[in-house]
């Protein structure tokens, strides 16, 4: 008896499994042991690859294949007797090479990543309404006041990640998330309201995690967005941008009067360049064209930077380049560089043209909810591109997100634009 496997309910907890693990891993740690969660990272990208391979479109995949290939290649960390990080890559490579088996997976990717999503944004109006409740977090999980918190005394900053950082990114693609389907329902109003309302709150969310660069990236991409998903009516779409715009500039400013440490964030601009975060990035940066300079063709393997810059000493920890850009060229050479810059590419332009096909296209509520997906990929994969130049987006947890945004405009390219 031949038995019928679910492509779609696979990929679907396999895409849960990962945004889970992009979003809570470090609090996982508490729930899991250490192996248990490794057997996880790399089932939810493998699970979906036990299914009968058949890929009809190969050549789509190609580029990550070659990604994934330098991501193996003297990967530093395997070298250096670790493998968590690592591994954590593996299963979301292993996730954007099953998506080209189904596509009605994409239809629910939207909901999917601001249900797991949204827990970082309650958790940090909470925190920061009640930082008792932060306290009883702490106390029962990590035991010790996250990076970005200053011991504990705005804990809502870094709320449920282990690093504030982490958090900005998280709240980030919720409200990237959000901001997409609140353009592409344009005539649900009263669905509309209701976005509108999530949609606020997380900004508000974002403003407190203090993160400048999530902050200034995140807007230039909602503002692309705006543009690429109702291409049409641009002039009209100028002025309701520049509207909005102001709007959020009078509510911004009534609400820093009553909320001081929303301004925070805006304080962090005027020592931009010349704080501590920015002074080490510089020197990361420096050591990273240094590092190039002596292996420019194959670099010094994947995680290499962490491993073999000096700079542990200075940082306290592993820590990458931030700047993706600088990172791959010091770890993978020229040559891996160019591999990674066209998979990049090539995925958000083809994610744009399959945007731009759609909205030429008859509406109907499956094209309407597909188009919903490929515009939230659009803007992970644009706001990764901005955040890569001070970030380490393609390194850490925030690939999870990344590799989501890949998948779902592979899976749309090989199984139903060629039949719409």
């Amino acid at each position: 008896m031949k038995v019928k496997i679910n492509h779609t309910l696979f990929i679907t907890l396999s895409l849960i499994t990962l945004l889970i693990a992009g979003n809570y891993w470090g609090i996982a740690q508490f729930v899991l042991p250490y192996k248990a969660r490794l057997y996880i990272l790399v089932l939810s990208g493998a699970i979906p690859l036990l299914l009968p391979l058949y890929y009809k479109k190969r050549s789509i995949i190609i580029p990550w294949m070659l990604c994934f290939f330098f991501v193996l290649f003297r990967n530093q960390e395997f070298l250096s007797g670790g493998y968590y990080n690592s591994i954590r890559l593996i299963g979301a490579y292993l996730f954007i090479f099953a998506s080209v088996k189904s596509c009605d997976w994409i239809k629910k990717a939207p909901q999917i990543i601001t249900a797991v999503g949204i827990a970082n944004v309650i958790a940090t109006l909470l925190f920061f309404v009640n930082n008792g409740l932060y306290q009883l977090f702490i106390n029962t999980t990590y035991k010790q006041y996250q990076d970005g918190t200053q011991d504990g005394l705005y804990g809502y900053r870094a709320a449920l990640a282990d690093h504030y950082s982490q958090n900005g990114t998280y709240i980030t693609i919720v409200l990237l998330t959000v901001w997409a389907v609140f353009l592409t329902l344009n005539g649900h109003e009263k669905k509309r309201k209701y976005i509108m309302i999530a949609g606020i709150a997380t900004v508000i969310a974002l403003l407190l995690t203090s993160k400048r660069a999530h902050l200034l990236f995140g807007v230039a991409t909602l503002i692309v967005v705006y543009y690429v998903v109702n291409p049409e009516k641009r002039l009209l779409k100028s002025f309701k941008l520049m509207m909005a715009a102001v709007a959020a500039l009078i509510g911004l400013n009534f609400l820093m009067d009553y909320v001081p440490d929303i301004a925070r964030v805006f304080e962090r601009f005027q020592t931009a360049g010349s704080d501590n975060a920015s002074l080490l990035r510089i020197l990361m940066w420096d050591r990273a064209r240094s590092i190039f300079n002596q292996n420019p063709i194959l670099g010094i393997g994947w995680y290499g930077f962490r491993y073999k810059s000096g700079l542990s000493t200075l940082t306290g920890a592993t820590a990458g380049c931030h700047n993706i850009y600088l990172e791959l060229l010091c770890e993978t050479g020229l040559l891996g560089f160019c591999v990674f810059i066209m998979a990049m590419a090539s995925s958000i332009v083809i994610t744009w043209k399959n945007i731009n096909f759609l909205s030429h296209q008859e509406r109907d509520v499956e094209l309407t909810s597909i188009k919903l997906a490929l515009s939230v990929s659009f803007a992970i994969q644009f706001f990764v591109l901005l955040y890569g130049m001070t970030g380490n987006p393609i390194y850490d947890s925030t690939f999870c997100f990344y590799a989501v945004a890949v998948a779902i405009n592979i899976s749309f390219t090989s199984n139903m634009r060629g039949r719409i």
